[in-house]
């Protein structure tokens, strides 16, 4: 066999061999999702089939023993009795003996369901899903507790959600002014904004209201936080921490972890596309792209890549991944076509962050205090010669002359190797560049050593403007509010945030927080 062909046989994806249980989301029928959404049109249906109206009722779906087929899906019993489904009965039997079941308080404030002793045989001898994961204390009367099979049931004790009680006490946040802007729109546009912060140090997430310096409550995840994304309209968080080869799904409103997603391998970093409900998980040790269905909270796929994957960015059609190889410090773009082939575009030495934005890829070094920009053409190949030069220097001659790279020295190799790369340009930034945001026509670098954050053009490729922050310590992270105007900048070392507003390239105030910040993930109030 050719060595191209064995290039390619390695490279193809390797499709996950999961058990049943674990493999597949639990589905509701599309006629009950249907009469669902009829009535309740913001109704939420949850991963694991767990129903909750716009008004917080919660509904569990009850799978029959047996189903019986029909032409039309009509409702056949409720208790109360013929109670319309709009006004919420406590149990809904439709004709197919699918039925959902209401979570309900008793005057004891015990969470449970109907207690009505003669509730029909169908729902008696039916079953929850066995993936379902049900509200914290659920109590089940004892005729209906069949129902449950392997169904987990989350104990008050374990509840992973520790409130300070002095919190309420607190005064508002004393924010800085440092340059006049509408307050009530700002505000606006922070007061419904909740703050999740780690500092790589604990099992706990400080959860922050944008208003208050002092954390609201902390969440306790199953290890030391890693990385972590919001997905599903920041309904749900997915967590990686320290040397678990799992990724623990959060759901915010409920404050608990509601599914852990296993891996067969640590992972290291993760990034979210929720235009296209998935995310993609990278390990380094695993040296492989774990592909997650959002919409179902289950592996998707595992895709084999070149190196040790970190850094991963995906681009703003979602068609490529991309990622930098720590062990060569080669970035490659991987294409998501089905082929997965690995395409080698440049090189970089401790970078910070890698953005990919109609066919560049834009990436910041910490030791060379650079941003660089790579234009490339996946659909043309410069191969390399044993010199590292490439052999095709006709395409940009006057530029890419001198042009000169290491040979990419990924696990797999092919021969001779090829650069995708067409231009390729550098720019210097301030001191350890540390983070970097897309916003608009604009790249926004923040730069810790003075604190500072310069701007690039992706349209003119040129730095245009200098923010200076009007903060001390180490500048680490910035990170947008939203879909807004503004972003903040956290501090690693400072008690301290500033507010910046990214239309007019200016800082606006500064704010107390009671930690510094390693990382921070931005949500709206639940």
């Amino acid at each position: 066999m050719k060595l191209f062909n064995i290039k390619k046989v390695f490279f193809t994806f390797i499709a996950l061999l999961i058990t049943a249980a674990s493999a597949f989301a639990t589905q509701i029928p599309i006629q009950v999702k249907d009469c669902i959404f009829k009535t309740f049109p913001a109704a939420n249906i949850r991963f694991d089939g767990l129903i909750t109206l716009p008004d917080g009722t919660i509904y569990l779906p009850v799978i029959p023993a047996y189903t019986d087929k029909v032409e039309k899906l009509q409702i056949t019993y409720t208790y109360p009795n013929k109670t319309a489904f709009s006004k919420k009965p406590e149990v809904i039997i439709f004709n197919t003996n699918y039925a959902l079941l209401k979570l309900v308080k008793t005057k004891n404030g015990v969470l449970t369901v109907c207690q009505y002793p003669e509730i029909p045989i169908s729902i008696k001898t039916g079953s929850l899903p066995q993936d379902i994961l049900v509200p914290k204390g659920l109590v089940l009367p004892e005729t209906l507790k069949g129902i449950l099979g392997d169904v987990q049931i989350p104990l008050l004790k374990s509840a992973n959600v520790v409130k300070p009680a002095e919190v309420v006490k607190k005064a508002p946040l004393p924010n800085k002014r440092l340059n006049t802007f509408d307050k009530e729109a700002i505000n606006a546009k922070i007061k419904n904004k909740i703050y999740l912060v780690s500092n790589y140090d604990s099992q706990y997430l400080k959860v922050f209201s944008a208003d208050v310096a002092e954390p609201l409550y902390s969440l306790k995840l199953s290890g030391v936080y890693k990385d972590m994304q919001s997905v599903l309209n920041d309904q749900f968080l997915l967590i990686l921490t320290n040397n678990k080869k799992q990724i623990d799904v959060v759901d915010v409103k409920n404050e608990y972890i509601a599914k852990q997603i296993d891996l067969a391998a640590i992972p290291s970093e993760i990034i979210a596309d929720n235009a296209q409900n998935k995310a993609y998980v990278a390990s380094l040790k695993d040296k492989s792209i774990f592909v997650i269905d959002i919409n179902g909270m289950q592996i998707k796929e595992k895709i084999k890549v070149l190196g040790e994957p970190e850094n991963i960015a995906i681009s703003d059609n979602g068609d490529e991944f991309v990622y930098h190889d720590r062990a060569t410090s080669n970035v490659y773009v991987l294409k998501l076509d089905g082929t997965y082939e690995n395409k080698w575009i440049t090189t970089g030495e401790n970078l910070s962050k890698i953005i990919a934005h109609k066919n560049h890829i834009y990436t910041i070094s910490r030791t060379a205090s650079e941003l660089k920009s790579t234009e490339y053409d996946l659909n043309k190949e410069f191969p390399i010669n044993e010199s590292g030069q490439k052999k095709d220097m006709s395409f940009k001659e006057a530029f890419m002359s001198g042009f000169d790279v290491a040979i990419p020295k990924g696990d797999l190799k092919a021969d001779p190797q090829k650069c995708f790369a067409t231009d390729e340009k550098t720019f210097k930034t301030g001191e350890k560049p540390t983070d970097m945001l897309l916003y608009k026509d604009k790249i926004y670098i923040l730069s810790a050593q003075e604190n500072e954050i310069n701007v690039f053009d992706i349209n003119t490729q040129k730095m245009t403007k200098t923010i200076r922050l009007p903060i001390s310590g180490f500048s680490k992270r910035i990170t947008q509010l939203g879909s807004s105007n503004l972003a903040i900048i956290t501090n690693v070392l400072e008690r301290r945030y500033v507010i910046v507003d990214l239309d007019k390239m200016t800082a606006l105030q500064t704010a107390n927080i009671n930690l510094p910040v390693n990382a921070i993930t931005i949500i709206d109030k639940k």
